[in-house]
């Protein structure tokens, strides 16, 4: 939690955002979040496969599928309407 912290004094301060104690929590809490989150992803998929090999290759290419489908490469209405579901995971 210590590199956490340095990060969020070091990106938030650096960056410029709204200097209040709420508003800097907030940011760190979903760095938090994000770590414990993505975490558990890895390790999820650790369990999952029976190789570190099929491991890794799975972490990619489901990565690479949330990414594309969170809204940031691919708008909400050019997403097939059969996959538009991942759209509100993430």
């Amino acid at each position: 939690m210590t590199n956490i912290m340095s990060y969020s004094l070091i990106a938030y301060f650096s960056t410029g955002l709204y200097r209040t104690a709420g508003a800097f929590f907030t940011f760190y809490l979903y760095i938090v979040v994000g770590y414990v989150v993505m975490t558990l992803f890895f390790r999820s998929v650790g369990v999952i496969c029976p190789d570190f090999d099929y491991a890794m290759k799975f972490a990619a290419v489901i990565i690479t599928f949330f990414v594309l489908s969170s809204g940031y490469l691919l708008p909400y209405n050019f997403i097939p309407w059969w996959i538009r579901w991942t759209f509100w995971v993430k």
